[in-house]
């Protein structure tokens, strides 16, 4: 987190954000959109009810959600995806693979979370979050396609599962090379894992986290996070518990996954040898 901080910090100086509400047929513009994208189901909520055993089918829902907007799971199989999940690292191990791809001359979208001061951070273009034209237009484009078919006042997508969908469609429309997506919570249920095709899936360190939704065992975990190797991807993950790694192992065979190991990379960048480790990033891809 502190080197993406310091990245995006130097990349750009970004402005604040209104939040008052204005209405989309007012004023269709950028600051229109943040308070639109604000008014959204929020992740919070979406935990909430995961107590209470009403998390509906979040992959059913998306699938509804990008038909709606115009695409296609045979759309979205165009992109060549990198997948990357984990405990730890995993926002550090997209921004690395980004940048070597981007420094090798491929044109490259990157999704990720959280953002730090602007939600255009989430969405890049070679390395740039996309301009706030391009974000206005594309997101109107789906927002009012899904909220001219919403059933009910509640039938729209939350906050990530919306920026996701706006995410795919500039990756396509820009026709990147590489679509690098992190993924938000667990892995099997992300809005990110309706992608059916993955040229590559890493797993980064393992340990306990959002245990309401992923389970309170490390193999319950890794059972959740395995869940975006997709059959002839190259799966990477780093040394892990024992019995996380025999998940991981068990779900790669089920999967008929490539499979590789990663050994812990200690780099010489001026950070400590246990902040180095913590990263892991992975090299060998």
């Amino acid at each position: 987190m502190l080197i993406r901080f310091f990245l995006l910090k130097i990349v750009r100086n970004f402005s604040g954000m209104s939040k008052n509400v204005i209405p989309h047929s007012e004023v269709p513009d950028y600051e229109a959109a943040i308070n639109a994208l604000n008014n959204l189901q929020s992740n919070a909520h979406y935990i909430q009810n995961a107590g209470k055993g009403q998390v509906p089918d979040k992959i059913a829902q998306m699938i509804k959600f990008l038909n709606r907007a115009g695409l296609t799971l045979e759309d979205l199989d165009k992109l060549s995806v990198i997948h990357v999940t984990g405990t730890n690292g995993k926002g550090s191990t997209c921004a690395y693979s980004e940048s070597i791809l981007r420094h090798h001359g491929y044109k490259t979208g990157f999704f990720s979370s959280p953002h730090c001061i602007d939600v255009r951070e989430r969405i890049r273009i070679n390395g740039i979050p996309i301009p706030k034209p391009q974000f206005a237009k594309q997101f109107w484009n789906i927002y009012d396609k899904l909220n001219a078919q919403k059933e009910n006042e509640r039938d729209m997508p939350m906050y990530f599962h919306f920026l996701t969908l706006l995410a795919f469609h500039i990756f396509l429309e820009e026709q990147v090379d590489a679509a690098i997506l992190e993924v938000g919570i667990g892995g099997e249920y992300d809005s990110t894992n309706i992608v059916r095709k993955t040229i590559v899936a890493a797993i980064t360190p393992l340990d306990f986290d959002h245990t309401q939704l992923l389970g309170n065992t490390i193999e319950s975990i890794a059972w959740n996070k395995s869940g975006i190797m997709k059959p002839g991807c190259i799966a990477f993950t780093v040394p892990q518990p024992e019995t996380a790694f025999k998940v991981l192992q068990d779900r790669s065979i089920e999967r008929n996954v490539r499979k590789k190991t990663c050994s812990v990379v200690v780099t010489n960048l001026g950070y400590s040898v246990a902040f180095s480790k913590r990263v892991k990033v992975l090299l060998e891809f």
